[in-house]
């Protein structure tokens, strides 16, 4: 089976657990994911990579995680653009969500709840792994699975029964893409090209009318750079495609420039991203520009597209089996208790992420009275609520 990824970080820890076990079984596997990047990265991915992409028996979809985009204005137009998109995909498709041990907000669980509504109007399978009840074990980190978790979850993959694969779409997409090339950068995880912008330099770049949604460069260290008048800066490292919080209006042409002044009003691309702190800012390193043309795409939905069945029955039935065999992280006392301590503290300002990490305490400490009332009273007040 010919497989193509296009995933976010679960899927770049799974080289060694997802994706290995898929190679290990005879599948050939494409894997385009990056880490910490919204649909538009999905969207941009799709659009030049489509030969490939169609080309495989399967593709597999992993956007659910981040919630930090749920932010960005017009986010889940960028969602419904997605799925409309992958309707007009001429290969069989599965969005997966993965589980996550980081608390979910409501607007989070109402973002899940939407995509699935998408997924069931284009008749596109959806995964949610949600569904398997994962113990705590089983989790790298509050919002990454561990690697024999992610090992375990091929095999739903791999006894997938594919239906033929539907025709006849085609993608008349509403997004333009600028990819920069002059210099390479490549290893284990990415082959890309980049334009790198000198410091105190400027370029400009031809372009179509509309609205520049997402950039993605490549940084060693700190950047700095203005896109028609608009200042970022960037304090990382790695390769990075991130979506604009506020979009930026073009019409003709655009220009870019790069600069070394420390000024703290300059925005980063992402509020969760570091703010740059004494550091030397390094050229920018630009690999590509997304630009949104129009309000929708205007695709052809592909034809006889069949729903993949699946059975999430024995993986659950593994998990339980192994969660035995399995050492949790252990914690101390006094770790158990700032956990607890610290939910408490949110009851009043966030219920479930006090209600989440309630249970984290909980689990570490089973038997604790304090524990086990905040747990009922939590439970009860999120019912009260509705």
């Amino acid at each position: 089976m010919n497989i193509t990824v296009i995933g976010t970080s679960n899927f770049v820890i799974a080289r060694d657990g997802f994706i290995s076990s898929l190679e290990r079984h005879g599948c050939s596997v494409n894997n385009l994911s990056l880490g910490r990047v919204s649909v538009l990265y999905h969207i941009k991915t799709i659009i030049n990579n489509i030969k490939e992409i169609e080309d495989s028996d399967l593709l597999i979809v992993d956007h659910l995680l981040n919630p930090d985009f749920m932010a960005i204005d017009n986010y889940l137009d960028y969602v419904a653009d997605l799925y409309e998109i992958l309707s007009s995909v001429n290969t069989n498709i599965v969005v997966v969500n993965f589980p996550s041990y980081f608390p979910r907000h409501k607007a989070w669980k109402q973002y899940t709840e939407y995509t699935k509504q998408l997924s069931e109007e284009k008749n596109i399978s959806f995964i949610d792994f949600n569904d398997i009840d994962f113990a705590f074990n089983f989790y790298r980190d509050f919002a990454h699975i561990n690697l024999i978790s992610s090992y375990m979850l091929s095999d739903v993959i791999l006894n997938l029964s594919l239906p033929d694969k539907p025709i006849g779409g085609v993608i008349m997409s509403n997004y333009n893409i600028l990819n920069f090339e002059g210099e390479c950068f490549k290893n284990s995880i990415v082959d890309i090209q980049y334009q790198q912008v000198e410091l105190n330099n400027k370029i400009t770049v031809k372009t179509s009318a509309g609205k520049i949604v997402a950039v993605e460069y490549f940084v060693y260290n700190s950047t700095a750079f203005i896109i028609d008048g608009n200042a970022f800066h960037a304090n990382d490292k790695g390769i990075f495609h991130e979506a604009l919080y506020g979009s930026i209006n073009v019409s003709n042409s655009i220009s870019i420039s790069s600069f070394t002044d420390k000024v703290n009003s300059y925005a980063p691309l992402m509020p969760a991203r570091k703010k740059v702190v004494d550091k030397e800012y390094e050229p920018l390193k630009l690999v590509s520009l997304l630009i949104r043309t129009n309000d929708s795409p205007e695709c052809t939905p592909s034809i006889v597209r069949e729903k993949i069945n699946f059975d999430l029955s024995y993986l659950t039935m593994c998990f339980k089996k192994f969660s035995k065999d399995i050492n949790p992280l252990t914690l101390n006392d006094t770790t158990i208790e700032y956990i607890r301590d610290l939910a408490i503290a949110n009851e009043s300002i966030n219920l479930e992420l006090a209600f989440d990490l309630m249970r984290v305490a909980r689990y570490y400490r089973p038997d604790g009275p304090k524990i086990n009332h905040k747990i009922s009273e939590y439970k009860q007040a999120i019912k009260s609520q509705g």
